[in-house]
């Protein structure tokens, strides 16, 4: 049933993590969109994947020969993609336990040369709001290289929120601790994120100029 003290007539795109490059997509190809909100989103998936593998890396106190052997192997699988190589050859060449099912294989040949940079340049050419938001805990992404290349890109335009949260701006203790990720979304949703992130949004959005 209609609701008529909801409003309709502004449209905000919401997109996290890998939707950076979906979103530009979007916002470039339409005319109706008011106004856009990134959290944690990625650039490029090369570099995104090497940061977390990186990061993942430190998180797990990995020893030296431990972080050769891991980066060994993503350099393997990064020569394996860009010569298009089968699920089969994959696995014969896969060194370690974790290895991606066949539809997982398929979706990032698919993807792996994603860069969001030019569809961010052509979604600029018509300014509307947009809020990066990010996790200064963030493991998943560079959210440094995503804040420089969104600044340099949409200018007065871009609004940047930074949280002490994680990539999903979840206080990083949620991520870390299942039971206090658990018990907080129970009985206390609300605390799940990093102090600032609802303010952050709620302020973006009144900002947002209703649609003439």
């Amino acid at each position: 049933m209609a609701q008529d003290d909801v409003p309709t007539g502004t449209i905000v795109l919401w997109g996290a993590s890998q939707a950076g490059w979906v979103i530009p997509k979007v916002a470039r190809d339409r005319e109706d969109i008011d106004g856009v909100v990134a959290v944690g989103t990625a650039i490029n998936w090369l570099r995104q994947g090497r940061f977390n593998l990186l990061a993942e890396l430190e998180r797990d106190d990995a020893t030296t020969q431990e972080q050769e052997a891991a980066i060994e192997e993503s350099d393997r699988t990064r020569s394996l993609l860009e010569r298009g190589a089968s699920y089969e050859e994959y696995l014969s060449a896969a060194a370690g336990a974790d290895t991606m099912t066949e539809a997982r294989w398929g979706f990032v040949r698919r993807n792996f040369e994603a860069d969001a940079t030019a569809d961010l340049v052509a979604s600029a050419s018509r300014p509307v709001p947009v809020l990066l938001m990010v996790g200064t805990k963030d493991r998943n992404v560079d959210v440094a290289e995503t804040e420089e290349t969104y600044r340099s890109i949409f200018g007065s335009t871009l609004t940047v929120t930074r949280v002490d949260g994680a990539h999903s701006l979840a206080r990083p203790v949620m991520e870390d601790n299942d039971l206090a990720g658990l018990l907080t979304g129970t009985f206390w949703p609300r605390a799940l994120f990093a102090p600032g992130v609802i303010d952050g949004y709620t302020a973006f959005l009144s900002h947002i100029p209703p649609p003439a």
